[in-house]
């Protein structure tokens, strides 16, 4: 695993495959945003039985396929707080490297954004995810875009849920999603929406100190 500072607060974990960068990050990510897990505390055996059971793939057949369901992650800082503290023990080797990772950063408030060798295309959905947490401008400009949308089309949101999100960060999801990856998940969002959602993307990264 390497790390890198992208931008002021926003660090990416480089994994060499698929594999490494789901056994990593699954324990972080599903606390963070699982519908079923998240702000709990688990074993990595508890979801396991959970997500053959709940998801599609898992359901088809009947085995554990997580680990190549997935090809990014994102999580915000205060979801390394119980790992760090030891509720979540024994840690993985994987996640111990987490864990030493985020010693050496001096930043109050800090976005991990994961990706892999194989797929780095990804980076740009993880950044927005970043952005909507260290920048509260963007989040109020991005929410408000997405203000009447929210109301009138349910069937995205829906869409996310039954992918395996919690309904707490649904709205971080469909901006990450308008500026890079609907497809994947056979969202749809007009025209309108995804050039405004993007627009402010933009600024915002821009205004963002380069590292």
């Amino acid at each position: 695993m390497k790390i890198k500072e992208l931008y002021h607060g926003i660090f990416q974990l480089i994994y060499p495959n698929q594999k490494a960068l789901c056994k990593a990050m699954l324990r972080f990510q599903e606390h963070y945003e699982s519908p079923a897990f998240a702000g709990e505390v688990f074993s990595l055996e508890d979801f396991k039985l959970w997500y053959i059971a709940t998801s599609k793939r898992g359901i088809k057949t009947n085995k554990f396929t997580y680990y190549s369901d997935w090809n990014g992650g994102n999580f915000p800082d205060y979801v390394l707080t119980p790992f760090i503290k030891g509720k979540f023990d024994p840690l993985s080797k994987e996640e111990k490297q987490i864990i030493t990772a985020v010693k050496g950063i001096q930043h109050p408030k800090f976005y991990f954004v994961l990706t892999h060798e194989k797929k780095p295309q990804i980076i740009e959905h993880e950044i927005a995810h970043a952005l909507y947490y260290l920048d509260s401008s963007y989040k109020q400009e991005v929410d408000t875009v997405f203000t009447d949308y929210l109301a009138h089309n349910l069937i995205n949101i829906r869409k996310l849920f039954e992918a395996g999100y919690s309904n707490q960060v649904i709205a971080d999801e469909l901006q990450a999603y308008t500026i890079c990856g609907a497809s994947k998940l056979n969202l749809i969002f007009s025209k309108t929406i995804e050039h405004k959602i993007r627009s402010i993307f933009k600024k915002h990264l821009k205004s963002r100190p380069l590292l």
